[in-house]
């Protein structure tokens, strides 16, 4: 499964509150990165290959490009952030986006989305790289167990 539900229409823009969550490993770090966490509104523009705001300051200063998110889920964050119960977490390599949204339906729709863009962007990047049928389904099985795998490992943690 993909994680994609067809339940929830696709969006292309809406308000959010954003904020980004550098990378501690301890989770003393969580804790003061909470304290210190600026949430800011920004109305968010998702297209085929970024996430962008059109206020344009912050976080959002640019884009965020969707070939640089490594992992994208739906975290809670209320254990350190209290006004807030869950958000759509995009990871990267050097830290995380939390997007929150005005209620959980359109949380949720934020999280099919990205990750029915995130997927149909790399599916076409696959089928860029290569002509052969053979490989491409070969790399699709690598990809699926890759991903089984680091739900598993996520899941440990």
């Amino acid at each position: 499964s993909s994680g994609i539900n067809a339940e929830y229409g696709l969006v292309s823009s809406g308000e959010l509150q954003v904020s980004h969550v550098s990378p501690h490993k301890r989770v003393i770090g969580k804790v003061f990165g909470s304290i210190n966490r600026r949430w800011e509104k920004h109305t968010v523009v998702l297209t085929d290959t970024q996430l962008y705001s059109q206020e344009k300051y912050g976080i959002f200063s640019m884009p965020i490009f969707l070939d640089l998110i490594q992992h994208i889920d739906v975290v809670t964050v209320s254990t350190w952030e209290p006004n807030i119960n869950s958000a759509v977490q995009l990871r990267f390599t050097d830290g995380i986006v939390l997007l929150q949204a005005n209620g959980t339906y359109e949380r949720d729709q934020w999280y099919h989305s990205l990750l029915w863009k995130f997927n149909v962007l790399n599916r076409k990047k696959l089928l860029k790289m290569t002509s052969c049928p053979e490989i491409i389904a070969k790399e699709l099985k690598v990809r699926k167990l890759l991903k089984k795998l680091s739900s598993s490992i996520d899941y440990i943690r």
